[in-house]
Parts: structure tokens; sequence; C-alpha cells
């Protein structure tokens, strides 16, 4: 069912893998932002 799905979808799909993909990014680099001061105040 999810494997048809994406077949049909496979654009619509990999568009939101990118956009997903770039929203962790961002949350990523903000965590690291934050934990690494205070890994250095440590």
């Amino acid at each position: 069912m999810i494997s048809i799905e994406i077949k049909y979808n496979s654009k619509d799909t990999f568009e939101l893998m990118q956009f997903i993909t770039k929203k962790l990014y961002k949350i990523n680099s903000i965590i690291a932002r934050v934990v690494q001061p205070s890994f250095t105040l440590l």
C-alpha cells in the first residue's frame, strides 16, 4: 500500500523528504550551537 503511494507520489515524497531533512538539519545546527557552549562550560 505505502510502496504504491510512493510510486504514484514519488516527486511529492521526494520533496517532502527534502523539506524534512532541511528542517532536521536546521534543528540539529541550533541544538549544536546551544549544546556545544554548555559542554565547554563543563
